[in-house]
């Protein structure tokens, strides 16, 4: 699904666009470090465990854990993608917003805002208001 469906024709749309910034932003700046992690893990081999417990034998134990290791390669792959095609989209619009937009927007939507939209939506929405 493309960045532009997520978005769409919804209320929240603003909302939920400047909540997924931070998340986005932390996709795109620790991603490598997650992918070199999974290469490593995938290039290990285990250690025998003496722990007193019988252990059943798997042969196949190493291509387990290569196969697993590209899969979670790829989703770590498929993320980035995403976190990249939402940052093309998001940036642009977000510069061509007023200084004073762009302030009103942070101060209530934004996650890293703690007085923000959370703390006191809960509390209207519980008041049906």
């Amino acid at each position: 699904m493309g960045i532009a469906w997520k978005y769409l024709d919804k209320k929240s749309a603003a909302a939920d666009a400047v909540k997924d910034y931070s998340s986005m932003k932390f996709i795109i700046e620790h991603t490598d470090e997650e992918i070199k992690a999974a290469y490593e893990k995938m290039g290990g081999i285990s250690s025998p465990q003496f722990d007193g417990m019988p252990h059943a034998h798997n042969p196949h134990a190493a291509e387990d854990r290569m196969a697993e290791g590209v899969d979670e390669i790829s989703v770590l792959r498929e993320r980035y993608r995403q976190a990249m095609e939402y940052m093309a989209w998001f940036v642009p619009a977000w510069e061509e917003l007023s200084e004073d937009d762009r302030y009103v927007l942070d101060a209530f939507y934004s996650e890293d805002n703690e007085y923000g939209r959370e703390s006191c939506g809960g509390f209207l929405y519980a008041q049906g208001r």
